[in-house]
């Protein structure tokens, strides 16, 4: 799981809060240090993550026996992390538009078994980072989800069939 926070202190929080609520639980080994990155299920991957702990995060996602199962990241996650048995990406917040929300949506599935994507919405999650009108509209839009994320890019998006497969809005 991808989880894409808007903020570095929404990383940083929801680090620590799976870090107060799992103790030992979150931990492969509970006799080894719980600041050993690769001693833990879930990380936390930001531009001021030091390298060393990116690099384990990576190939721990990377391998499909690796012991990072949750990260929570900023977009520095997608630059260069090519990581195929994800199959949840959580938003906490709309991206800055839907190209950028379309491909940190695409790092889940690579591996062509169905995914899911998530959009977390909270009170003023639009202030304070710049949102586009288009993703302002997907957040709100009561119509198919599918096709107003890929209205500009393909020349005419359908759902899928059957439709419960396709969106939150679709399956009603």
């Amino acid at each position: 799981v991808i989880v894409y926070c808007r903020r570095k202190d929404h990383c940083s929080d929801l680090f620590e809060l799976f870090k107060m609520c799992l103790g030992k639980k979150g931990l492969l080994d509970k006799d080894r240090s719980e600041y050993d990155p690769s001693n833990r299920y879930y990380a936390m991957y930001r531009s001021k993550t030091p390298e060393e702990v990116k690099q384990i995060v990576g190939k721990s996602m990377q391998d499909p026996n690796g012991v990072v199962r949750i990260v929570f990241s900023t977009i520095a996650f997608g630059m260069g992390v090519d990581v195929q048995d994800v199959q949840h990406t959580v938003h906490l917040g709309p991206s800055t538009d839907t190209a950028d929300y379309l491909q940190e949506c695409g790092r889940a599935g690579r591996d062509s078994k169905r995914s899911y994507a998530v959009l977390v919405k909270y009170p003023y999650c639009t202030s304070g980072t710049p949102v586009n009108a288009s993703m302002r509209e997907y957040i709100s839009i009561k119509s198919c989800q599918r096709i107003h994320l890929l209205k500009d890019f393909d020349k005419e998006p359908v759902c899928p069939s059957p439709k419960h497969l396709c969106c939150d809005n679709c399956q009603m």
